[in-house]
């Protein structure tokens, strides 16, 4: 699994040229997985309601936001979707 913040602008891919992280780039099958605190699902679906591409997105939360993710819900995410919008958000 990769992890890119799309805020970061470029990154390089092992020499074989510049990646753009821009988030609508990405492609592909997307997820939503809310860190449980406050506000991150509501902001995770309203931000989804706004960008066609991830209408329809599943949602995925953490059963705790104090507790690292379940391993089973990460091997879920990485084996079934190409990248995971995440809230980490009060």
């Amino acid at each position: 699994m990769r992890i890119v913040d799309p805020t970061q602008g470029r990154e390089d891919n092992g020499g074989r040229g510049l990646v753009s992280t821009d988030a609508r780039r990405l492609g592909g099958q997307v997820c939503l997985l809310s860190n449980s605190k406050p506000n991150a699902s509501e902001l995770l679906t309203r931000v989804a309601a706004r960008f066609g591409e991830l209408r329809g997105a599943p949602l995925f939360v953490k059963p705790a936001s104090s507790r690292p993710a379940p391993a089973e819900l990460l091997d879920r995410i990485a084996e079934s979707f190409d990248a995971a919008l995440v809230a980490l958000c009060d």
